[in-house]
C-alpha cells in the first residue's frame, strides 16, 4: 500500500468524507482477521485516533480494507495539510500492536493523509 487520501473540512474541526485504504504487501491484500483495534498516529500533529476511543473513526474488513471516517472524531488539535500516518493493528497474536502502514515507509506501506481547509 502506498496511498494518499484527502479529507475536506465541512465546518471547524469537522471532516465529513470517508477514505478507504487497502492494506497490502506487494499487491496482495493483507487479511485483518482477528484484529480487535487499530490506531492511526498522525505526524506532525501528534494526534492519535484509536478505534477503541472512536469506534466509528476507524473500521475494517477482514479482506484488508480499512475505513477512516473522522466525522464523529473530536481532534485535540485539528490537523491541517500533509499528515504522515502510522497504522497499528492489535490482535491476540500482537498484543502490543503491529505496524501495518508507516509514515516513513517505502512504496509498500506508506500512508499520507491530506487535510484540506
Amino acid at each position: 500500500m502506498s496511498a494518499t487520501e484527502r479529507f475536506y473540512k465541512s465546518s471547524p474541526g469537522l471532516y465529513e468524507n470517508v477514505a478507504i485504504v487497502e492494506v497490502s504487501i506487494e499487491g496482495n491484500a493483507t487479511p485483518l482477521d482477528g484484529v480487535t483495534r487499530i490506531t492511526c498516529e498522525l505526524q506532525p500533529s501528534g494526534e492519535t485516533v484509536d478505534s477503541d476511543a472512536s469506534p466509528t473513526a476507524i473500521t475494517w474488513q477482514n479482506d484488508g480494507a480499512i475505513t477512516l471516517d473522522f466525522a464523529e472524531h473530536t481532534f485535540a488539535i485539528t490537523p491541517s495539510g500533509i499528515q504522515r500516518c502510522k497504522l497499528i493493528a492489535f490482535d491476540p497474536s500482537h498484543l502490543n500492536g503491529q505496524v501495518i502502514a508507516h509514515r516513513n515507509g517505502g512504496d509498500n506501506n506508506q500512508l499520507t493523509l491530506i487535510f484540506e481547509a
